[in-house]
């Protein structure tokens, strides 16, 4: 087995503090997934505070420029590398569960076609003449209304030519 601490090249100093974190982790990966997110949150928080990396010992000149010390670089990219890996297998079970959802539905559309294809039409062809019905019903009251109005002298729209027509204009 690889050892982490070497293979990132951490001080010895680092070892305790990396064999901690990863029992840590191991415990709570066994507890539940939003335990082991919580705390990889925690994790990241406490690193940037500088609680898990060993910022007290002064750099050396073969340590990285950048101000950041090994150890807190190690914790980002295990933190990273987790929770990376945690939404990888999230959406893998995503697409799983949607590869699934679609065969089921795909049979049970193909079973029940022969009732749901003339079910469909029959509830088109209901719908439609309904509106249809509607439609002509509504054009009706208007039209008697228009002539309400005009018989009782309102002078609804159209009257004028309405007026030419009878030839009293």
């Amino acid at each position: 087995m690889i050892n982490p601490a070497r293979s990132l090249s951490l001080p010895p100093s680092s070892y305790p503090k990396l064999t901690q974190f990863k029992t840590q982790l191991r415990i709570i990966v066994r507890r539940g997934k939003k335990t082991f997110l919580i705390f990889l949150i925690i994790a990241a928080c406490n690193s940037r505070k500088g609680v898990v990396s060993d910022q007290s010992r002064p750099m050396s000149r073969h340590e990285p420029s950048s101000g950041q010390s090994t150890s807190r670089k190690a914790v980002k990219f295990m933190t990273a590398g987790t929770i990376g890996a945690a939404l990888l297998v999230w959406s893998g079970l995503t697409l799983t569960g949607t590869v699934i959802a679609v065969v089921v539905a795909t049979a049970v559309i193909v079973m029940f076609s022969p009732i749901l294809v003339p079910a469909a039409i029959a509830v088109f062809s209901v719908i439609s003449g309904i509106v249809f019905s509607s439609g002509r019903c509504l054009a009706a009251v208007m039209v008697l209304l228009w002539i309400y109005n005009y018989v009782s002298g309102k002078h609804p729209p159209g009257a004028d030519k309405w007026i030419m027509l009878e030839g009293g204009g």
